[in-house]
């Protein structure tokens, strides 16, 4: 080989040699964290997120809890966790990769005995961007939802409640339950109370069957006395025991007349909103009476929970008419929103399900507006009511445009009607509206003079859709 190519054939194996120690020397050497470095990173994140939306809420919940601007009702990177939030602890910078998606959101204030008074006077409507991140399916598994339906507001539910809320939830579009009302102010009751009531005893005699669902009003019952209230929760275990799911309201007095004053009492369209002011101002007078009343209806909600019983809990109904004290307040929302924070963080009442009622409406919300201002959020609800008094004389009755509302501000929650005077025709409504689960019949409008004659029973209570007590199975 010629000298000169055998000096340009080493040259040539010089340089591979030398461009491959360079290759070789530019590769970076594998970067290993530690379990703290990952958490803390992951942490980083997370609070960067919720923190570049806490302004964006323009919901009631923004305003509703001490650390609620951590907590963005459009946060679809944070797992939409506003209304089925399962993760009551605070936020701390030492969670697990897995909590920080949802770990925002810290609602509890079980060591207050009077929650932070939230003002969401301003809110006049549904929060879009709460319904939309409600419905983020990212927060199904880690909020406790189910794939067909979502977990109760109150992230520390009993497990009956959560069965009683998905039993809801799957016979929607599905079947109804039957309901019916009884009140105890009405004369006639003395002494120790038992099942059945007279409502649903004349009910029985015409069908042979009991409703599905109890309801009945600690407002309404022998002018406020002690003894009719425990009367109440002796019903309630009696008709759990027998089967039947507990519906209860308060047609509470305002806090400037006595309790037991009685029912027309409270029938004031337009209370002064400074008394609302003054009765969710701790350290008021009214706030004072207005807690007491709060306290009394707890202990007996407690009896019920001690029990295990769940209780469908309508406080503050019909919200948007103009005949209750409570009804068209600019802090409507507030006062909802504080019973919430109260009975479910301070008295640990995690037996009740949240039924939001408002009134039918005419079409153009004339005279009665429409129920959208006094929602107080998915946070706080776990099923929307509306009470309708069909009465085809006066051109109404189960109108399709309430229906479609009611779904629409659902969100797939579940619907119901909370209070009725005719009761419906089953297979026109499942046809119509398939979508509610339940009905009760307002006490007097059981009886046949107010359009539920015997064949209207028969119908009724006959149609293969509709549960009555002895079927109910969650």
């Amino acid at each position: 080989m010629p000298a000169k190519l055998f000096f340009c054939c080493l040259c040539l194996l010089w340089v591979c040699a030398g461009a491959t120690s360079c290759q070789q020397g530019e590769t970076a050497p594998a970067v290993t964290h530690t379990d703290s470095e990952l958490n803390s990173d992951a942490d980083t994140d997370s609070d960067t997120d919720s923190d570049s939306d806490s302004d964006s809420d323009s919901d009631s919940d923004s305003d509703s809890d001490s650390d609620s601007d951590s907590d963005s009702d459009s946060d679809s990177d944070s797992d939409s966790d506003t209304d089925m939030d399962t993760d009551t602890d605070t936020d701390t910078d030492t969670d697990t990769d897995a909590d920080t998606a949802t770990d925002t959101d810290s609602d509890t204030h079980s060591d207050n005995m009077d929650p932070p008074i939230p003002d969401t006077s301003s809110d006049v409507a549904i929060d879009t961007d709460t319904v939309t991140a409600v419905n983020d399916s990212s927060s199904e598994t880690e909020s406790g939802d189910t794939p067909n339906g979502f977990a109760p507001s109150n992230p520390n539910a009993s497990e009956t409640t959560k069965a009683v809320l998905q039993y809801l939830y799957d016979i929607s579009g599905k079947s109804i339950l039957s309901g019916q009302e009884s009140i105890f102010w009405e004369g006639g009751y003395t002494g120790e109370m038992l099942a059945p009531t007279v409502r649903d005893q004349y009910i029985f005699e015409r069908t042979g069957k009991y409703p599905a669902v109890f309801s009945t009003d600690f407002g309404d019952v022998d002018a406020g006395t002690t003894d009719g209230r425990q009367n109440i929760v002796i019903l309630a275990r009696q008709y759990w025991d027998a089967g039947a799911l507990i519906h209860l309201h308060y047609h509470m007095i305002q806090p400037t007349e006595p309790d037991g004053a009685g029912f027309a009492t409270m029938n004031i369209g337009d209370y002064p909103g400074e008394y609302i002011d003054e009765m969710l101002t701790a350290g008021t007078d009214l706030h004072q009476v207005y807690m007491e009343r709060l306290d009394e209806i707890a202990g007996y909600l407690q009896q019920l929970a001690d029990d295990g019983i769940t209780v469908l809990w309508r406080p503050f109904h019909e919200m948007n008419g103009n005949w209750f004290w409570w009804s068209h307040q600019e802090r409507f929302k507030d006062m909802w929103i504080h019973q919430w924070e109260y009975f479910t963080e301070h008295h640990g009442l995690n037996n009740l399900l949240w039924v939001w009622s408002c009134n039918w409406w005419w079409a153009d919300a004339d005279g009665m507006n429409l129920p959208d201002p006094h929602y107080p959020g998915h946070k706080y609800v776990d099923i929307l009511g509306v009470d309708i008094y069909a009465d085809i004389t006066h051109g109404h009755s189960y109108n399709d445009y309430v229906y479609d509302h009611m779904m629409e501000m659902a969100e797939g929650r579940p619907i119901a009607i909370t209070e009725n005077g005719v009761m419906p025709d089953i297979p026109n409504i499942k046809a119509r509206q398939p979508n509610w689960v339940f009905w009760v019949t307002w006490h007097e409008y059981e009886k046949e003079y107010n359009g539920n004659t015997d064949e209207h029973y028969d119908a009724v209570y006959g149609d293969p859709s509709v549960i009555t007590r002895d079927e109910v199975d969650f």
